[in-house]
């Protein structure tokens, strides 16, 4: 439906700006959320490798290889849901991930959390 000049008041008109400002609003907010998890999850892997833990027990070691393997994988979706890299400037932009992969994506950095917990439990005993 095609709206006159004549048809719209400007209360309404005032109303419709500031829900659109409102809408704006939310997804930066959104897009900015998306683009801190990217950077916490690939700051959380550099943090944990470079601090990784030093323990006989392989059992440790594995389970904080998986961790970063899902960490990894979990930055790499991260990314992909904000925005990914744009390579022309006039490309539209990216909605983000498929709720399915965006669930996939919140299980893995669950699982690498607690992935770590258990290395670093595992570390403190001896074999």
């Amino acid at each position: 439906m095609r709206r006159d000049s004549s048809d719209i008041t400007p209360q309404a008109d005032d109303m419709f700006q500031r829900e659109r400002i409102r809408y704006q609003w939310m997804l930066e907010s959104i897009q900015k959320f998306r683009v801190f998890f990217a950077g916490l999850v690939f700051a959380m892997l550099a943090f944990s490798i470079q601090f990784s833990i030093e323990s006989p027990s392989t059992s440790a070691m594995w389970l904080q290889i998986a961790a970063w393997i899902c960490l990894l994988l979990t930055g790499l979706l991260a990314l992909r849901d904000a925005g990914g890299f744009v390579l022309l400037q006039t490309e539209n932009k990216f909605s983000g991930l498929v709720i399915t992969l965006r669930v996939f994506m919140w299980l893995l950095f669950v699982a690498a959390l607690v992935l770590l917990a258990i290395a670093r439990i595992l570390a403190t005993y001896p074999s």
